[in-house]
This record gives structure tokens, C-alpha cells and sequence, in this order.
């Protein structure tokens, strides 16, 4: 063989090598797949730019084109269930509590026990177990991805005015004793003020409650804004289900909301004018104190600054410090029966939380043109960008993993505060019985009733607007006559054939 041929030749083996490389490459590659996402709110802008950089960068693994469907709070759940049952195609759709079960028992949803164990490694290991156990049907199985945003005690947090704390010469409040120093001194000295809006002693209240009893109990049965059958989970009570309204939880409950209307901290009418749960209250003025999850802090601080310069603001919490109960997690993404490739759809979830990389471009946009980093890891948007009200993440609760959340430049001090807290705080286990599920079809109009009279009564109750020991009698004694005994027996039952089963 001439030195020529045996150069073309090595040429050739080369050329046909690369290409037996590419060709196996591209094979490793999925073919490309429009992923269809529903979720609610408003689309953030310029998100197509995110997803084009999305799509490049898992062009070899992923190959997706994404596309989300924004529709409006209000009908958003009743659109998507309309279009699971015309069995209209997508893909991942935002869910809630109870919304998922339902959704899933139509079997609009599938399980996703299998393509977890395969797809979702990074899902299943990032996200705690105590947010996987509210994503399981009744049977155990998995229906959907909880999203793991700092629920645990975040609604237990309070808003107050530091300078009116200053001007009284008050310490920092850490417990019911410096709360109500601070709010005996503006129900005295500022009688334009109300010092508490109606119901927030109860935000309080329940890190006393932990600090006061055993924290670790678990519910038979929550509906919105109430609960139904409870037990204790060690002791000589043990999971022996009973009736938490008639408990000394409850009791203590009443006895701190009476105490809050009675020394002032209230409207006599709670909220004397002010629309419940407003963030606008302690900005313009109105409360000296305001129950509101961290999430919102950069919104009240900045309408106070814009209203009042002069009022300043702080993050309040009662026991701060002590472990606190994990709690129901509400925001789920599901897969939808009607998925074209719903492993396509797990690895997507699973690829948002695989690195930070790729958490901060779905939710923060394209580094270095819609955003950079501080020295301190601080997302810092362009001046003016309306993306520092709004992430590129279609609406920000859904996906997200406040583990890999990140501090905005422009967070005011109490939200970056309040951000570090509940990254690092101590969560307690969740006790063994969280995973049981109370069926409650043959109690159906029990609870029903019981509801009824749970709201109209219990906030009154709690909140000092009826007092004595004859309106909380009564009470008890209508919830009885609603068919709570039977209510509890038949949790009983379950639980005891759950535990027995679950050994």
C-alpha cells in the first residue's frame, strides 16, 4: 500500500467513525415534543426568550418546545377539569389540595410512582418527605409533584410597626409577653390605630401552643379553614381520636382571644372597616400589627415607603427559634392522562430542580441579560425591569423550591430576613399517621354540618367576640348534636384498621 492510499484510506475509517458518532447521538436524542403546560395568572414577559433558552440547552436530552396556557384565577380550575374530560392534550397542570384527589379519582391524572423512580430522582430527592406524603391518593399511590414553598409557619408571622415599638422604648417581640406590651401601648397611646387586625392573635397563638403542649398531632380530616377529629402522637392518648374544639388547644385558643378583645387590641367589630386579610392596613396606617406570610413583605414594605415614609416595619415572630410542625402542602403539579409523553413531562419537573442553574433560568430568566448576581448570590434585574415584581416562572408557586430560591437586590431587609429563617429552621417529622387518609363518604352530610357550625361560630370564639363558657358549651353541644361522636367513631375505625395494616 503507497503512503497516498493508506492516508485516503485512514481518511475514510476516520469520516465513517465521526458519523457512526453523530448518528448515535442523535439517536440518544428524543425526538422533539411540545410540552403543554396549564397554570393560572398572567404570563410573565418576555418568557418566550427563557423558553427558547430552555429549549436550546435540552435540545440533546429533554428536547422540548414549551408551551403554557395562562388562564384566569377565577375559572382556572373549572377549565382544566373541562378539558380533561373532553380529553383535550397537555401535559402538566397546576393543582391544590383536594383539587389533585378529585382530578386523579376521575382519573383525568395518572400515577407517578413508576416514572418518579425512573425520571424523578432529583424531585425525590430534593423535596422533603413531609410535602411528598399530601401528594398521595387514599391507596398510597402518587398522584402528583408538590411544590415546596416555605409554608411551615409562615402564615404564623407578623408585621409590625418598628417605630412605634421604638417610640414606646419596647423591646423586640419574641413571645405573647412582648406582643401584648406592644400592643397595650398603641391601644393606649395611638387612638387611631388599631392595634391588632381582627384575627391575627391566632397567628401567634399557635407558636404558644406548640411551646405550651405537646406539638406533634395530627388531624383526621382539614377542610378549608377547619379541621375535624385529631390525636395525640405518643403518650397514654396516643391515636385516640377526639374532638380538637372541646380540647385544651381550643380552650386556650378562646382564652387568648379574649384576652386580646378585652384589653383592646381588636375593633370591637375586628376589623372596623378594614377588609379582612388587606395588605394595604398597616401601610396606610390603620394597624399597628398585621398577620402576613414573608412572601408578601416586599409588597407591604414598599406601599408603606410610597404612603408613609416615615413608618418602618419589622418581622415578628412569637417563640422564634423553636421547631415547628410541618404543614399541609397546598400546590401540586400534575400529569395529565391525556399527556402525549408524560415521562417527557416528569423529566421536564425534574429537570428544573436537577442544578440551580437551571432553577434560575426557569424562574429568574437568562443570566446576564435579564439578570445578574451579587456579590452575596442576589438576583439583581436592570433598573425599571417590571421583572423585579415578576419572575419568568409561570406563576411563582407553581414548580417552585424555596430551598432554591434566591434573594432579590431589591428585598427589603425583613423579607431577606425572614427568607434565610425559613430556609434553616428546624421542621419536627411528621408523625407515622400523616399518611392516613379519613374516608369520609358515609359521613358526607355530617360534615357538612359540622362546617356550618364551625363558621358560625368558632372565629367569634377565638377571636373574643363571644365569650364565656355558655357560648362555648353551646357550641360543643351543636357540633355533637351535627354528629361529631359518629364522626370521630368512624375515624377511629379507619385509623385503627390503617395503623394495623401499616405495621
Amino acid at each position: 500500500m503507497t503512503k497516498g492510499k493508506g492516508f485516503s484510506v485512514l481518511v475514510v475509517l476516520l469520516t465513517l467513525t465521526m458519523l457512526a458518532a453523530f448518528a448515535a447521538t442523535a439517536a440518544a436524542a428524543p425526538a422533539l415534543y411540545n410540552l403543554r403546560i396549564m397554570t393560572a395568572g398572567d404570563k410573565p414577559p418576555d418568557q418566550q426568550s427563557v423558553f427558547d433558552a430552555i429549549e436550546a440547552k435540552t435540545r440533546n436530552t429533554l428536547n422540548v418546545k414549551i408551551t403554557v396556557d395562562y388562564i384566569p384565577w377565577g375559572d382556572y380550575i373549572e377549565k382544566v377539569r373541562l378539558m380533561s374530560a373532553a380529553k383535550e392534550k397537555f401535559d402538566i397542570c397546576l393543582t391544590f389540595s383536594g383539587v389533585a384527589s378529585e382530578a386523579f379519582n376521575r382519573q383525568e391524572m395518572i400515577p407517578l410512582d413508576d416514572l418518579l423512580k425512573q425520571y424523578g430522582q432529583n424531585l425525590s430527592k430534593k423535596i422533603l418527605p413531609s410535602n411528598w406524603v399530601w401528594a398521595k391518593s387514599a391507596d398510597g399511590k402518587t398522584i402528583a409533584v408538590p411544590c415546596q414553598y416555605a409554608k411551615d409557619g409562615i402564615y404564623t408571622t407578623l408585621v409590625v410597626r418598628k417605630d412605634l415599638r421604638v417610640k414606646y422604648k419596647l423591646p423586640e417581640i419574641t413571645n405573647m409577653d412582648t406582643l401584648g406590651r406592644y400592643l397595650d401601648a398603641v391601644a393606649k397611646n395611638e387612638p387611631k390605630i388599631t392595634p391588632l387586625l381582627g384575627g391575627s392573635i391566632q397567628a401567634a397563638v399557635v407558636h404558644e401552643l406548640e411551646r405550651l403542649y405537646d406539638p406533634v398531632i395530627d388531624y383526621g380530616y382539614q377542610g378549608q379553614g377547619y379541621f375535624i377529629g385529631f390525636w395525640e402522637t405518643k403518650g397514654a392518648d396516643a391515636c385516640k381520636v377526639k374532638n380538637w374544639y372541646a380540647d385544651k388547644r381550643a380552650q386556650t385558643c378562646n382564652k387568648m382571644g379574649a384576652d386580646a378583645m378585652n384589653r383592646g387590641w381588636y375593633a370591637k367589630d375586628l376589623n372596623a372597616g378594614i377588609q379582612g386579610y388587606d395588605q394595604t392596613a398597616i401601610a396606610s396606617g390603620l394597624v399597628a400589627c398585621l398577620q402576613m406570610d414573608y412572601y408578601n413583605f416586599n409588597t407591604i414594605y414598599n406601599n408603606a415607603k410610597q404612603t408613609n415614609p416615615s413608618f418602618e416595619l419589622e418581622w415578628a415572630l412569637i417563640n422564634k427559634g423553636q421547631p415547628v410542625p410541618a404543614e399541609t402542602c397546598n400546590n401540586f403539579s400534575q400529569v395529565s392522562a391525556t399527556s402525549g409523553d408524560p415521562a417527557r413531562a416528569v423529566m421536564f419537573l425534574d429537570w428544573i430542580q436537577a442544578s440551580q442553574d437551571n432553577y434560575d433560568l426557569w424562574y429568574y430568566g437568562i443570566k446576564g441579560k435579564h439578570y445578574t448576581l451579587s456579590s452575596k448570590g442576589d438576583v439583581v434585574y436592570p433598573a425599571g425591569s417590571i421583572s423585579t415584581a415578576l419572575p419568568y416562572a409561570p406563576t411563582p408557586w407553581y414548580f417552585r423550591n424555596y430551598m432554591m430560591d434566591r434573594a432579590i437586590s431589591t428585598d427589603c431587609d425583613m423579607s431577606k430576613t425572614a427568607q434565610e429563617y425559613w430556609k434553616n429552621v428546624k421542621v419536627l417529622p411528621l408523625p407515622s399517621t400523616a399518611a392516613f387518609v379519613f374516608q369520609t363518604k358515609d359521613f358526607e352530610l355530617e360534615i357538612t354540618q359540622l362546617n356550618t357550625i364551625i363558621a358560625q361560630y368558632w372565629n367569634d370564639l377565638s377571636n373574643g367576640v363571644l365569650q364565656g363558657d355558655a357560648n362555648y358549651q353551646k357550641f360543643l353541644k351543636e357540633l355533637d348534636n351535627a354528629g361529631m361522636p359518629a364522626i370521630l367513631a368512624g375515624m377511629q375505625k379507619q385509623l385503627d384498621a390503617w395503623r394495623a395494616a401499616h405495621k
